[in-house]
């Protein structure tokens, strides 16, 4: 796999977090924080090696999967044409999930570090990023909002990502915007901002397609 600035970066992402593993790893607790209930109470731990392959298997897996994925993508569906947009958003998910790894283990490890509130700014800035490319995917079956309508069609892929686009942004600004909500209420808006962007999204799939397309064939 030849790596661009993109997949170098998603790769220094994770490698920065491997060494910041490596360090903070004397210091965590045998058992470290993985849990926290709706009221923000801790309720589930890891062991602190579980915790570290945990913190690393999730940048590392998703970007080992979505770089394959993309270079599996069946013909007529390749990615090439916005390749340097699936990029982009593998390196925004790629950071994101080893920013959210730095957090946990630094604060696991002691570290005075404001979790609270750079979740969600973490989270909601992901969004974000991703709501600005959303518009720039073209039709694949890995990328994107995948309905049965959206890819059975390109006007109607365009148009939901269009609209999709807005929704994550938006989602992204209530997330960060709760950041300083209790955690209960910072759930809430992350799930309610999730769904609402996803339920949205694909309902207007189906109603473009219905619209452009109907469902059942006229006899000539």
């Amino acid at each position: 796999m030849r790596l661009n600035v993109c997949n170098s970066l998603s790769v220094a992402s994770i490698a920065a977090l491997a060494a910041l593993a490596l360090y903070l790893y004397p210091d965590l607790p045998h058992r470290v924080p993985a849990h926290w209930n709706l009221a923000g109470n801790l309720d589930g731990t890891l062991s602190k090696r579980n915790a570290v392959l945990a913190a690393l298997a999730a940048p590392l897996v998703t970007f080992v999967l979505l770089t394959i994925l993309q270079r599996v993508s069946p013909r007529g569906f390749r990615m090439d044409q916005f390749q340097h947009v699936a990029d982009a958003i593998v390196l925004t998910v790629t950071a994101t999930l080893s920013g959210v790894g730095a957090i946990v283990l630094l604060s696991a490890g002691g570290n005075e570090v404001p979790r609270k509130v750079l979740l969600p700014l973490l989270l909601g800035a992901m969004f974000v990023v991703l709501g600005n490319y959303l518009g720039k995917v073209r039709r694949n079956f890995f990328i994107g909002i995948r309905t049965p309508w959206t890819l059975a069609s390109d006007e109607v892929w365009l148009r939901t990502h269009r609209v999709g686009a807005w929704l994550f942004v938006l989602a992204g600004i209530a997330i960060m915007a709760s950041a300083a909500a209790p955690p209960r209420l910072f759930l809430l808006v992350l799930l309610w901002a999730i769904g609402a962007a996803a339920v949205v999204s694909v309902a207007y799939s189906f109603i473009v397609y219905r619209r452009l397309h109907g469902f059942h064939d006229r006899p000539g």
